[in-house]
């Protein structure tokens, strides 16, 4: 992948701090648009989290969803928020695999 498509940025330690929320990082720091999914009314299997505010257990659940073959995950209120750093970390990129969809009911 050529990485001169992507635009580099050396910024002060202070406005990179700011940015990241780890508080030992590597100091990389990357910022991108989401590829957006959609769940097909033919899905098959389907998994529905209702207020769901344990990061741990989000990031169990949805490992389990992907090794199962869940076709979407359904987000319903008061559900962790699932790209922020923990979730992020703690669903090993299965937020990232699978078609996900904040409603309500």
């Amino acid at each position: 992948m050529p990485f001169d498509r992507f635009p580099c940025y050396a910024v002060e330690a202070s406005l990179f701090d700011k940015l990241s929320e780890t508080e030992q990082t590597q100091g990389i720091l990357a910022v991108f648009p989401l590829p957006e999914r959609t769940l097909a009314l033919q899905a098959s299997l389907l998994l529905a989290l209702d207020g769901l505010r344990d990061p741990a257990t989000w990031g169990r659940l949805l490992r389990t969803a992907g090794a199962a073959g869940v076709d979407g995950v359904i987000l319903l209120p008061g559900t962790v928020d699932l790209l922020t750093r923990r979730p992020c970390a703690l669903g090993w990129d299965a937020q990232f695999r699978l078609a996900l969809l904040t409603t309500s009911l």
